[in-house]
Formats: structure tokens, C-alpha cells, sequence
């Protein structure tokens, strides 16, 4: 009776010690919001970071928080969330007006996005006097899309244009009838192709395209009065995307995507593929800043009017990245 009680007490003492030297770890964790605009492919690094604790790993607590697009900049300036995933074109604008924010890190340096089509469509001149469905009038992919008509000989005013932020909401606006032409990303242009609506040209795979897509941002004042947050931030998400380009991982990274996503498997395996297999580099390795297509993306902001300033410095501090 004596030994079982001995027992009894040496086991609850263990399990007390232990707590006790859990507490501290936990406790040292430092709380961390982070914004994004959907449970899209673009965002799977911070989704892996959450997911595979390399955020954890680096002594950070982090509460996802979904913001409506073009909301994450504003927040961040607001100070509601610390560290934002968002393009790098709209924290260009956002900083050339005077916005106390900046660009820290790189995740997307492709352009996941493809001009779906309807049936009747062939090339780009099949769009005459067609309606198009665009992001915004002097966005960065509309731009885009402007360049490359202007490859295929062909006036974009030749062409109704409509505009809508929402990639799901353009999605809807083709099989609905409303547009014939419109940008979509994973998994709404393979689900289009599944549907009998065409690829009438892939964004990421444009020859010589480099553009700066999707970038980490924050406030200048986390930057100086919590540095160390930014650095740990950042190892985390760079962490996080050289686990994504291990090929032992794919199942894992699938099954990250498919569960905040609610994707159903083929669609998530087959934007892991295309990722993988086609685009090949879609994230910058260690959450690089990529300066050639950052300068490349400011020029085409500025030579537009849409931005002012033309030196990399004033938007982007990447000083915080691991060495």
C-alpha cells in the first residue's frame, strides 16, 4: 500500500516537473498576427510556417487573421496585425504616398495567374468588342496583361473592360457569361479547363518576366522597436518555403494546402504539380527580396504615374533577413 502510494506521488511529482519546465517555453512565446488575404496557394509558406511550428521554432505565437484585399496594408498602419502577405504593388503604393511600412521579405516571385477564356475564344484578337474582366484599372496584372496584348498586335481599347479585385468573384463572372475574358489563379483556372474554358495565356510562364508578386510587410516602427520579431518572422517564413521545395515533403505540403483551403485532393495535387513541376521557382528560397524584379516592378509603377519614386531603398529594408 506504502509503495503504491510512493509511486503514486513520484509520478504526480514528474508530471508537475515537467509542466513546470513546459511553462516557461510557452510562456516565452511572442504573439505574433499576421494578416493574408485568402486561403489561397500564394500564401502556403505562412500556411507551412503555422502548420510544420516554424514559427513556433523561432519563439513566435502567430494568429492568422483574414483581411479583405487591399486590407493588409492598412491594418498594418492601423497597427491591428504586425506583419502582413501581400503584393509588393500595393506596398509600393502604399509607401510612395507616405505610408510608415515596409517591405521586408519575398515570397511569390511568379505570377500564379492565367487569362481564362470562353470556348469561342482562339487568340487575342477573338476579343474584339468582347468584355473583359480585370482586376482594376492600372493594377499590376492588368498592366501586365496590357504588355502582353501589346506582344500579340492587339489595342486593349478594341475591348470592353470590366473590373473586379476578387479572383473567385472574376471566376464566377466568366462561366456566368458575364465576361469572356478573365484572370483567375489555383485552383479556379483548372477547374475552368475541367469545364471546357480555355488558357488563353499563363502569367508565370511569360518569357522574361520578373516582376515582383507577393512580399512580407510591416511597420517601420516594429522594425525599430522590436527587430528581433522581424528577424524571427522571417527565418520562419524563409524556413518554411526551403521545406516546400523538398520533394520528400509533397504529401505534407498537399495535405497543409487542401486542410485551410477545403480544396478537395486532385485540384490541391494538381496546383502542387504546376507549382512544382511547371513554374518550377514559384517562392524566393529563404524569403529572399528578389531587388532585380522588385526595381523592374517599380519602373513599371512609375512609368505609368502610379508611383513617384524610383529608388528601391525607400520601399524595401531587407536587412532583416538571415545572412
Amino acid at each position: 500500500m506504502h509503495s503504491l502510494l510512493k509511486r503514486s506521488i513520484l509520478s504526480a511529482m514528474i508530471i508537475a516537473v515537467a509542466l513546470a519546465a513546459a511553462a516557461p517555453a510557452s510562456a516565452q512565446l511572442k504573439k505574433v498576427t499576421v494578416g493574408q488575404v485568402a486561403p489561397s496557394p500564394i500564401f502556403w509558406p505562412g500556411f507551412i510556417a503555422q502548420k510544420q511550428k516554424f514559427y513556433e521554432n523561432e519563439g513566435l505565437q502567430v494568429e492568422g487573421v483574414v483581411v479583405e484585399s487591399g486590407g493588409i496594408v492598412q491594418q498594418i498602419v492601423g497597427g491591428s496585425i504586425d506583419f502582413g502577405f501581400t503584393t509588393s504593388e500595393a506596398a509600393l503604393r502604399a509607401i510612395d504616398k507616405g505610408a510608415e511600412i515596409a517591405i521586408i521579405g519575398e515570397t511569390v516571385v511568379k505570377w500564379p495567374y492565367s487569362m481564362m477564356v470562353t470556348r469561342d475564344i482562339k487568340t487575342a484578337r477573338d476579343l474584339r468588342g468582347k468584355k473583359v474582366m480585370l482586376p482594376a484599372p492600372n493594377q499590376d496584372l492588368t498592366m501586365l496583361w496590357y504588355r502582353w496584348l501589346k506582344e500579340q498586335d492587339m489595342n486593349p481599347k478594341l475591348m470592353e473592360e470590366v473590373f473586379e479585385p476578387v479572383a473567385p468573384s472574376r471566376y464566377g463572372a466568366l462561366v456566368g457569361g458575364v465576361a469572356s475574358a478573365a484572370p483567375v489563379s489555383q485552383p479556379q483556372d483548372f477547374i475552368a479547363l475541367r469545364n471546357g474554358y480555355k488558357q488563353l495565356v499563363d502569367f508565370a510562364m511569360l518569357p522574361g518576366q520578373d516582376l515582383a508578386y507577393g512580399v512580407i510587410v510591416t511597420s517601420r516602427k516594429l522594425l525599430r522597436e522590436q527587430p528581433e520579431k522581424a528577424r524571427a518572422f522571417l527565418l520562419a517564413v524563409g524556413n518554411a518555403i526551403n521545406w516546400w521545395y523538398e520533394p520528400k515533403n509533397k504529401d505534407s505540403a498537399i495535405a497543409i494546402l487542401q486542410e485551410v483551403s477545403k480544396t478537395d485532393r486532385a485540384l490541391t495535387t494538381q496546383t502542387y504539380d504546376y507549382y512544382f513541376d511547371k513554374v518550377q521557382m514559384p517562392f524566393s528560397r529563404n524569403a529572399r527580396v528578389q531587388m532585380n524584379g522588385e526595381r523592374n516592378l517599380i519602373n513599371m509603377l512609375a512609368d505609368d504615374g502610379s508611383i513617384k519614386d524610383r529608388d528601391p531603398a525607400k520601399y524595401i529594408d531587407a536587412s532583416f533577413l538571415p545572412k
